[in-house]
């Protein structure tokens, strides 16, 4: 049904992964084409730097703020879609 695309949740904090540099060499290796997470994954991508080229970023579960909407569009370069929804019920 996926034709073989992967899915992975990814945990942006720095002390789960053992060199912090790994983080940025997952996203150069995986090439994800849709990122969705919440408000507070997608700062801390900002905050780490994170270099990637999605096609879109689809955020879920909190309002996301409009100020840190535009500076994701600006950094990533693509839509950044806003569908706040319950995480219980997907």
């Amino acid at each position: 049904a996926w034709n073989q695309a992967g899915f992975a949740k990814i945990n942006l904090n720095h002390e789960d992964w053992r060199n912090p540099a790994d983080m940025q060499a997952f996203f150069d290796n995986s090439r994800p084409f849709f990122i969705t997470g919440d408000p507070l994954g997608f700062a801390e991508m900002l905050r780490r730097k994170i270099q990637c080229r999605p096609s879109a970023l689809l955020s879920t579960a909190l309002t996301l703020p409009r100020e840190l909407k535009a500076r994701l569009e600006q950094k990533y370069e693509c839509p950044v879609i806003d569908w706040y929804s319950c995480t219980e019920t997907g």
